[in-house]
């Protein structure tokens, strides 16, 4: 009878270690397909069914719904290229050169991947609706107050991220080639 109590206590003890450990390694962001370039982290098989537990995890943490291997890549920003959080405190500019992708969807949500409610309902833009400068370089400013041009309104005094996706690419987060192509993120007047 005592061995049984003791598996029984030992596998509680398992369970409540695994659970606890998995929770710290999503909590400090671990995932075995990141790829990072300047403030972008994407993940090659973030949709896909080879992604690993914790990619998966996290999704389901988040609610996401990943965009399939077939068709596209995402990127999310919490930071700017500098390293600061992304926050309504400072404009930001971000400059996109034209990407290698038939459409590409630009979302700015809260820390926890929500919508941002804003008084001009604006949560992002899409490449058939921004307007380009030179060379094809799409510039949108994040700022709390109204810009000219592509201007995205962010929450005063809160933290967002941004998430970029790129449809019907050729292009996959493990190649050296994404690194030019992604957007620019520049910190400006800070409040």
């Amino acid at each position: 009878m005592r061995s049984v109590s003791g598996l029984v206590l030992a596998g509680i003890v398992g369970v409540g270690l695994g659970l606890v450990s998995a929770r710290v390694t999503l909590d400090a962001g671990v995932s075995f397909s990141t790829f990072r370039s300047g403030a972008w982290v994407g993940s090659p098989r973030n949709g896909g069914i080879d992604a690993d537990p914790y990619t998966k995890a996290e999704q389901v943490r988040n609610n996401a719904l990943p965009v399939g291997g077939g068709e596209g890549v995402t990127f999310v920003a919490t930071h700017d290229d500098t390293g600061a959080a992304l926050s309504g405190d400072c404009d930001r500019t971000l400059s996109l050169p034209p990407p290698p992708a038939r459409f590409w969807t630009l979302t700015l949500v809260d820390s926890y991947g929500r919508r941002v409610e804003n008084p001009v309902e604006r949560e992002g833009f899409t490449s058939q609706e921004v307007v380009r400068g030179p060379g094809g370089v799409t510039v949108i400013a994040l700022s709390t107050m109204a810009q000219a041009g592509n201007w995205l309104p962010v929450p005063q005094g809160q933290r967002y991220q941004l998430v970029l996706r790129y449809y019907d690419t050729p292009l996959s987060t493990t190649t050296t080639l994404v690194r030019p192509i992604l957007p620019q993120l520049d910190r400006g007047v800070c409040r």
